[in-house]
């Protein structure tokens, strides 16, 4: 071996052995980890938690017939209740005007999360349903009310509710408010 040769190893081997103490301190003393860029919501607007989701036991839901069809709403809270979701009774009364939508949910700022994983409980994953979307900023309830409409047909068997929650993502803050996470 030439002394040229030597001489290379031993630069090209220093050069590694500084790069990986560069980066040993560098992520050692990352202050960035668990840095949060919205310290506070701007001025007039409501801080809403937007992820992580919550889970369905964790989620109170009251269901309402907009279909004009006699036991849907009992029969779409039992589905929701054996999905592991707290379901308020369904009254005889509990009918809402009918419209031909799938169907309509009112949330408040405490339950936007929450919202969203209803949404994905019937399928409304395309952009044209976001009016459905029904967000009330003076609410204080933590019920999250669902009007079955006559465009419904049943509820998204467990895959095809987890896919509909990846395809909508992490919700976006409603008007008037600010995300932030839990």
């Amino acid at each position: 071996m030439t002394a040229a040769r030597i001489r290379s190893l031993v630069i090209v081997g220093v050069l590694v052995i500084a790069a990986v103490v560069l980066t040993i301190i560098t992520t050692s003393r990352d202050t960035q980890t668990h840095a949060s860029y919205l310290s506070s919501c701007p001025a007039k607007s409501i801080p809403v938690i937007t992820s992580p989701l919550p889970a369905r036991g964790d989620i109170t839901i009251k269901v309402w017939n907009g279909a004009n069809q006699p036991g849907l709403a009992q029969t779409v809270a039992e589905d929701l209740q054996h999905r592991g979701y707290r379901v308020e009774k369904v009254g005889t009364k509990d009918n809402k005007p009918t419209f031909s939508g799938v169907a309509n949910i009112y949330f408040d700022p405490s339950t936007v999360a929450a919202a969203q994983v209803v949404r994905a409980e019937f399928l409304m994953t395309d952009q044209s349903q976001i009016s459905a979307m029904k967000f009330n900023i003076k609410s204080k309830s933590k019920v999250i009310d669902v009007v079955i409409g006559k465009g419904f047909r049943q509820l998204g068997a467990r895959t095809e509710v987890n896919q509909a929650i990846a395809a909508l993502g992490t919700p976006t803050a409603p008007k008037g408010t600010c995300a932030q996470r839990s």
